[in-house]
């Protein structure tokens, strides 16, 4: 495989608490047969882009430093990938850091795999809460195991598709380059959620997938500046994204199965989203997000609604209420979504 196997692309915008951090992570790898790539994406803050500059002329042999105007985490991961020239490469968001064997037990795995023509790596994170300092487990960590069990660590995605319905973040998963090239990949740009439709778009072209439970990175959780904790006009992207993700499923006439895998994964962010958004924001969000859920073929409903276990009772009555032609509008607030629940809940009877 040669020398250098991997390029790590690491976006950074206005993250001078955490960059020194992620990129002491990468000087600190056991194995030196990787590159990094640092996008600057038009940081605005006093020392983002001086800490970025100063690893890359530190450490000329590992990083470069590219620096552009502000686009965006996908704009900024695309440029990345763009410079790539190793085979194989991955994202670390500039507020987590790696462990400090990822490259070195990659590496090794590949290279082990070689011969399977792998096209994707499930790693697992941890995930680090900062508000406490305390570390817990992946969110799918269960699933992960239950898919690729200590005997069988490579899967064949038309053989097995239940990895469509793991949590979809890009920064978990490593690419082969000539794979991305193949499907003509990119990173969606100007909006954010931009792991939702990567993750169905490219396992849904995958062959076979490869899965390393000893290795991740620390994904920092409950950061006041991360997309995940704005309750702002953001919110409203997460409609465009399911859309364009079902759109691009629904016209490749995918089976039931991975169809209800991204109706679960619009449910979930679906009332995450509403539960989180600042009030101006939740009535716009609510209107857009019924015009979404009518759009949907009924009889992809019917066949979400008919799989069991796939919904919990409550992610169940926020469906049926987003598809009802007046009583959507009481998810804009929280007394009018109680009262819409325990209608529902009765009409069910």
């Amino acid at each position: 495989m040669g020398d250098k196997l991997l390029t790590i692309v690491v976006p950074a915008y206005n993250v001078e608490k955490y960059v020194g951090q992620c990129l002491e992570s990468l000087v600190r790898q056991t194995c030196d047969r990787f590159s990094v790539i640092i996008v600057d994406d038009g940081s605005t803050d006093e020392n983002t882009s001086e800490i970025c500059r100063t690893y890359a002329q530190k450490y000329p042999e590992r990083f470069k430093y590219v620096h552009q105007e502000n686009k965006g985490l996908g704009a900024a991961r695309n440029t990345g990938m763009r410079l790539v020239k190793t085979p194989f490469v991955g994202f670390l968001d500039s507020d987590d850091w790696l462990c400090t064997r990822y490259v070195e037990r990659l590496i090794a795995e590949l290279e082990k795999y070689d011969d399977d023509g792998i096209d994707l790596v499930f790693t697992l994170p941890v995930v680090y809460d900062s508000l406490n300092s305390q570390m817990s487990d992946w969110m799918d960590k269960g699933t992960f195991d239950w898919i690729f069990p200590e005997q069988s660590r490579v899967v064949e995605m038309s053989m097995d598709k239940r990895l469509l319905r793991m949590e979809p973040n890009a920064c978990r998963r490593v690419y082969r380059m000539s794979f991305l090239k193949k499907c003509h990949f990119e990173f969606p740009e100007a909006t954010r959620w931009e792991d939702v439709y990567p993750h169905f778009y490219l396992l849904t072209q995958a062959r076979k997938v490869l899965g390393i439970p000893d290795i991740g990175f620390y994904y920092r959780t409950n950061v006041p500046t991360s997309i995940t904790a704005s309750g702002g006009k953001s919110r409203l992207e997460v409609v465009s994204v399911f859309k364009k993700t079902l759109d691009y499923l629904l016209a490749g006439d995918f089976d039931t199965y991975t169809i209800n895998s991204a109706l679960k994964m619009c449910v979930s962010f679906s009332m995450w989203s509403v539960l989180v958004s600042k009030d101006k924001v939740r009535h716009e969000l609510v209107e857009k997000l019924h015009e979404l859920y009518v759009s949907i073929p009924k009889n992809c409903r019917d066949a979400f609604f008919a799989e069991k276990g796939i919904m919990s009772h409550e992610q169940e009555q926020f469906m049926k209420i987003m598809l009802h032609k007046h009583m959507y509008k009481a998810m804009g607030d929280y007394q009018s979504e109680l009262i819409a629940r325990k209608i529902i809940d009765k009409l069910g009877k």
